[in-house]
């Protein structure tokens, strides 16, 4: 997105100069009779001008509209988040480490909102602690400002609260 604001603010400033290399060559162009030889050269070297000046950022444009497909501007400073490691440790019945360990995951990456869904999920599923569930779903929504995040919150928060209330009506 960057690049075509830079690529459209190069072509309004070069813009000028492209219509006044064309009104030259038009102006030496149509002289052809008082100017002779010299006015066909130099016309046609204003209409050569202004087709290098226009076609660089235009061939640039259409160059890097493509490539952008295959190689992405985005660049990720540091590596993914391993959830592998906590996952583990909850498979292996390690509750309170996987919970640390979405912790530091969610302390490393504040923009990720699966720690504390997990962390939420294993208070309430594995043990049974709706405060610390509470207390994370209220750290995760004064995290997550935006209207549709504390609707993910809110509805994650009330299914795992529902799955619970089955479990103990069964």
């Amino acid at each position: 997105m960057q690049n075509g604001r830079k690529w459209l603010l190069l072509s309004f400033k070069l813009i000028i100069p492209v219509l006044i290399l064309c009104a030259m060559a038009c102006w030496f162009l149509g002289s052809l009779g008082r100017g002779g030889l010299l006015g066909l050269i130099i016309g046609l070297c204003c209409i050569v001008l202004a087709g290098v000046i226009a076609g660089i950022p235009l061939a640039r444009f259409i160059a890097n509209t493509p490539c952008n497909l295959f190689f992405p501007d985005a660049r990720f400073s540091r590596p993914l988040p391993l959830y592998s490691i906590p996952e583990t440790k909850r498979t292996s019945g390690l509750y309170e480490e996987a919970i640390s360990g979405y912790a530091k995951i969610a302390a490393d990456y504040p923009q990720e909102m699966r720690p504390y869904l997990e962390m939420m999920d294993i208070a309430i599923v594995e043990l049974h602690d709706t405060e610390r569930a509470e207390q994370i779903f209220q750290q995760a929504r004064s995290i997550f400002t935006k209207p549709e995040d504390r609707e993910i919150l809110e509805k994650k928060y009330a299914w795992i609260l529902e799955c619970l209330d089955e479990e103990a009506a069964d």
